[in-house]
């Protein structure tokens, strides 16, 4: 495991460094000289675009896993959680035997999708230096891989950890930068990581007190 990072690491920064070396030396086109203005494409932006495309990658490399509670969900047993055995049950009917494949496929994407959100949002909000992003960047794609394997894994958890940085990242720009036009979103995100994670029903109460301690002023006015 520390091999693979340390060999994405490594040729994750070395096709930086010939990428950046081709841009500097192609000034004379037009082209390519906008598209290296634009803020969007900037080495840091590479970087997570070469990292998202390498996870997504060794996802779909490797099989999907079935544990105990796959098939409760599949059986739609009563004991487990709604929302998992909804998204399962359709899967398994739009896509056939090859259900797993596009559950293991979706999974990734959103949680990539999720993690993004967070890596950005978190790095805004405290101000985090590359030496802070890369190791925040390492713990986020970690669960990726064995023996966690999120993505891979048919459960809930494939789920709730995209949904729960989600509820995390929101609720973070609520407390610190009062954006009360957010809180529809927190919301929905509560409520479908409560509908896949029944656990983290009372999560919402310590940010609600969070908010209240930090804002108690403005509130009683």
């Amino acid at each position: 495991m520390i091999l693979y990072f340390v060999l994405l690491a490594t040729s994750s920064f070395l096709l930086l460094k010939f990428l950046d070396l081709l841009l500097h030396n192609i000034d004379r086109f037009k082209l390519l000289m906008s598209l290296k203005k634009s803020k969007h494409f900037t080495t840091q932006n590479i970087l997570l675009v070469i990292t998202y495309s390498l996870v997504f990658i060794y996802c779909l490399s490797q099989e999907a896993i079935y544990s105990y509670d796959t098939y409760d969900y599949l059986k739609a047993m009563p004991y487990r959680q709604l929302g998992y055995v909804i998204f399962v049950k359709s899967f398994s009917y739009i896509f056939g035997s090859y259900f797993d494949i596009a559950v293991v496929m979706f999974q990734t994407i959103f949680s990539l999708l999720a993690i993004h959100y967070f890596y950005t949002k978190v790095s805004k909000l405290l101000v985090l230096n590359i030496f802070l992003k890369l190791p925040l960047l390492a713990i986020l794609i970690f669960p990726f891989f064995q023996p966690l394997s999120i993505a891979n894994n048919i459960c809930s958890e494939g789920l709730g950890y995209g949904l729960y940085l989600l509820f995390v990242a929101i609720g973070m720009d609520i407390l610190f930068n009062n954006n009360s036009k957010n809180l529809k979103y927190y919301t929905i995100i509560y409520l479908s990581l409560v509908f896949i994670r029944s656990q983290f029903i009372f999560s919402t109460l310590i940010f609600a007190g969070v908010y209240f301690l930090m804002y108690r002023k403005s509130i009683r006015r």
